[in-house]
């Protein structure tokens, strides 16, 4: 695994309101790093606020230090601020 691409101790994955989490599966990310430009895409026109709510809190579960208890209400919030 490389290390630019680990999820451990990423602080989106440490906030238990997954906020950042949400969004960023929401419209995806862009970012430069010593190894190069990261990308991941947006999902949030593929994916239910169901299905984003049980990604957010798998991976703040799995990755993070606590999980959190996104809901798909929390997500349709979200996307509300992201379509601003």
């Amino acid at each position: 695994m490389l290390d630019y691409a680990n999820l451990v101790g990423a602080r989106a994955l440490n906030d238990p309101a997954a906020t950042n989490a949400v969004q960023i599966v929401l419209s995806g990310s862009t970012r430069d790093s010593a190894h190069g430009s990261l990308y991941m895409p947006k999902f949030g026109l593929a994916y239910s606020d169901t299905e984003i709510a049980a990604v957010a809190n798998y991976i703040t579960a799995r990755f993070g230090s606590s999980p959190s208890n996104i809901t798909a209400a929390n997500v349709r919030d979200l996307r509300k601020e992201v379509s601003k």
